[in-house]
């Protein structure tokens, strides 16, 4: 999540670990999911969930603008995860 900084905090100088706690919600979140692998969509309504509850309320369009950065986190926690279209055996990672 760090490498996407999607509300620009680090970029501002806040500190490495800023988004910890959303990593957390969102880790604690997809283990309550039925699916043993979720799919993108899947890992994205999660962090859709969580942004929404640590940083808004948002607007659809507020939220629109946040949606390219939480895709590309969406993505990179399944290709971690070893989920649909994800690799096998990856790796977990904060970033």
């Amino acid at each position: 999540m760090s490498a996407e900084d999607v509300e620009g905090l680090l970029g501002l100088g806040a500190p490495r670990d800023e988004y910890s706690a959303e990593v957390e919600g969102v880790a604690a979140a997809l283990q309550r999911l039925t699916a043993a692998t979720p799919s993108e969509p899947d890992v994205l309504r999660v962090l859709e969930t969580v942004w929404r509850r640590s940083f808004g309320p948002f607007s659809e369009q507020q939220m629109a603008r946040r949606s390219p950065g939480l895709r590309k986190v969406a993505r990179r926690i399944v290709e971690c995860i070893g989920g649909p279209g994800g690799a096998e055996g990856g790796r977990k990672t904060e970033d």
